[in-house]
């Protein structure tokens, strides 16, 4: 399941239709980008199930989505996007690990995400960082 903010969840099953010889490779292989699209879809769906139920059940402005993310904040999320660790972007942007996280939880709070998957689809659309 994807955990989203606020409690809200979904969960989406992807099917290959291959024979079993190497399978468990190409979904180890491509794990991460079903995870972002997970991620992204729940996203979505979040926001069509809000604006149709919207007029009939209030929901909480989504103020966050109207701040700006800072340079560093988007920084951190590209190169985690990358798959690097964040020891690794620590290292590349010559800062401590702590301080990676923090930008991490801020870009996270701000965008309104449940983690950094989701503040990195989100950022992507929109338009605080490009897909790569």
């Amino acid at each position: 399941p994807v955990h989203g903010p606020n409690g809200r969840w979904s969960s989406l099953s992807l099917i290959k239709n291959h024979g079993r010889a190497g399978a468990e490779r190409d979904i180890r292989a491509g794990l991460g980008r079903c995870l972002l699209l997970t991620v992204f879809v729940h996203d979505v769906a979040d926001r069509i199930i809000r604006r149709q139920v919207g007029s009939v059940i209030p929901v909480e402005p989504r103020k966050s989505e109207s701040w700006g993310l800072t340079e560093r904040e988007r920084d951190c999320l590209i190169w985690i996007a990358a798959g690097k660790t964040i020891a690794q972007v620590a290292c590349i942007l010559s800062v401590t690990e702590r301080t990676v996280v923090f930008h991490l939880v801020n870009a996270r709070r701000k965008l309104g995400a449940a983690n950094s998957y989701h503040a990195i689809m989100k950022a992507v659309s929109l338009g605080h960082i490009r897909a790569a």
